[in-house]
Protein backbone atom coordinates (compact mmCIF):
# COMPACT_ATOMS: atom_id res chain seq x y z
CA UNK A 1 0.00 0.00 0.00
CA UNK A 2 1.56 3.26 -1.12
CA UNK A 3 -1.20 5.66 -0.15
CA UNK A 4 -3.91 5.87 2.47
CA UNK A 5 -7.41 7.33 2.68
CA UNK A 6 -6.16 10.88 2.12
CA UNK A 7 -4.67 13.00 -0.65
CA UNK A 8 -1.07 12.25 -1.59
CA UNK A 9 -0.55 16.00 -1.86
CA UNK A 10 -1.19 16.35 1.90
CA UNK A 11 0.64 13.28 3.25
CA UNK A 12 3.26 10.98 1.75
CA UNK A 13 3.26 7.37 2.99
CA UNK A 14 6.58 5.63 3.69
CA UNK A 15 4.99 2.47 5.12
CA UNK A 16 2.14 1.37 7.36
CA UNK A 17 1.13 -0.91 10.23
CA UNK A 18 -2.16 -2.69 10.83
CA UNK A 19 -2.85 -4.17 14.23
CA UNK A 20 -4.88 -4.06 17.43
CA UNK A 21 -4.70 -1.48 20.21
CA UNK A 22 -7.21 -0.79 22.95
CA UNK A 23 -9.68 -3.38 21.55
CA UNK A 24 -9.75 -1.75 18.10
CA UNK A 25 -7.94 -2.50 14.85
CA UNK A 26 -5.80 0.43 13.73
CA UNK A 27 -4.21 1.45 10.46
CA UNK A 28 -1.12 3.60 11.08
CA UNK A 29 0.46 5.36 8.12
CA UNK A 30 4.02 6.63 8.65
CA UNK A 31 5.50 9.28 6.40
CA UNK A 32 5.41 13.06 6.15
CA UNK A 33 2.96 15.91 6.00
CA UNK A 34 3.34 18.12 2.94
CA UNK A 35 2.82 21.77 2.14
CA UNK A 36 -0.22 21.88 -0.15
CA UNK A 37 1.10 24.89 -2.09
CA UNK A 38 4.66 23.69 -2.72
CA UNK A 39 4.57 19.93 -2.09
CA UNK A 40 7.57 20.27 0.24
CA UNK A 41 7.84 18.02 3.29
CA UNK A 42 6.81 19.84 6.45
CA UNK A 43 7.57 17.19 9.07
CA UNK A 44 7.53 13.49 9.77
CA UNK A 45 4.23 12.18 11.06
CA UNK A 46 1.93 9.24 11.59
CA UNK A 47 -1.73 9.27 10.59
CA UNK A 48 -3.94 6.88 12.51
CA UNK A 49 -7.30 5.45 11.54
CA UNK A 50 -9.52 3.03 13.46
CA UNK A 51 -11.34 0.19 11.80
CA UNK A 52 -14.01 -0.61 14.41
CA UNK A 53 -16.00 -2.81 12.02
CA UNK A 54 -14.29 -4.84 9.27
CA UNK A 55 -17.14 -3.96 6.88
CA UNK A 56 -17.48 -0.35 8.01
CA UNK A 57 -15.72 2.91 7.21
CA UNK A 58 -12.41 4.06 8.65
CA UNK A 59 -12.54 6.56 11.48
CA UNK A 60 -9.71 9.10 11.60
CA UNK A 61 -8.07 9.29 15.03
CA UNK A 62 -5.46 11.92 14.23
CA UNK A 63 -2.10 12.98 12.81
CA UNK A 64 0.88 13.06 15.18
CA UNK A 65 4.41 14.39 14.68
CA UNK A 66 7.51 13.84 16.81
CA UNK A 67 9.28 17.00 17.91
CA UNK A 68 12.02 18.26 15.60
CA UNK A 69 11.39 15.75 12.80
CA UNK A 70 11.68 17.50 9.43
CA UNK A 71 11.97 14.37 7.28
CA UNK A 72 9.60 11.51 6.56
CA UNK A 73 9.48 8.79 9.20
CA UNK A 74 8.98 5.07 8.73
CA UNK A 75 7.99 2.23 10.99
CA UNK A 76 10.92 -0.09 11.64
CA UNK A 77 9.13 -2.48 13.98
CA UNK A 78 6.09 -3.03 16.20
CA UNK A 79 6.35 -4.07 19.84
CA UNK A 80 2.88 -4.86 21.18
CA UNK A 81 1.10 -1.47 21.12
CA UNK A 82 4.31 0.52 20.60
CA UNK A 83 5.74 1.37 17.19
CA UNK A 84 9.43 2.10 16.72
CA UNK A 85 9.99 4.69 13.99
CA UNK A 86 13.03 6.28 12.35
CA UNK A 87 13.37 9.53 10.45
CA UNK A 88 15.65 10.28 7.52
CA UNK A 89 18.46 11.46 9.80
CA UNK A 90 18.54 8.21 11.80
CA UNK A 91 16.73 9.48 14.91
CA UNK A 92 14.43 6.89 16.45
CA UNK A 93 11.10 7.49 18.12
CA UNK A 94 8.54 5.30 19.82
CA UNK A 95 4.83 5.89 19.43
CA UNK A 96 2.45 4.41 21.98
CA UNK A 97 -0.80 3.40 20.27
CA UNK A 98 -2.68 3.30 23.58
CA UNK A 99 -1.82 6.89 24.59
CA UNK A 100 -1.21 8.45 21.12
CA UNK A 101 2.11 9.89 22.31
CA UNK A 102 5.68 9.88 21.08
CA UNK A 103 8.54 9.00 23.40
CA UNK A 104 12.21 8.48 22.78
CA UNK A 105 12.91 4.95 21.62
CA UNK A 106 15.41 2.94 23.53
CA UNK A 107 16.65 0.56 20.89
CA UNK A 108 18.17 -2.55 22.37
CA UNK A 109 21.31 -3.73 20.68
CA UNK A 110 23.29 -6.83 21.41
CA UNK A 111 27.04 -6.95 21.08
CA UNK A 112 28.45 -10.36 20.38
CA UNK A 113 31.94 -10.89 21.75
CA UNK A 114 34.58 -13.32 20.61
CA UNK A 115 33.78 -16.98 21.09
CA UNK A 116 35.89 -18.86 23.59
Amino acid sequence: MHQGPFAATAFTVANFYRGPADHTWLLVYAGATRDLATGATLNGAVRIYALPDPDGPLTEIGTYSPKHSRTAIKIIRAESTRLILMDGTGHTFAFNLDTDRFTSARIRTTTVGPHR
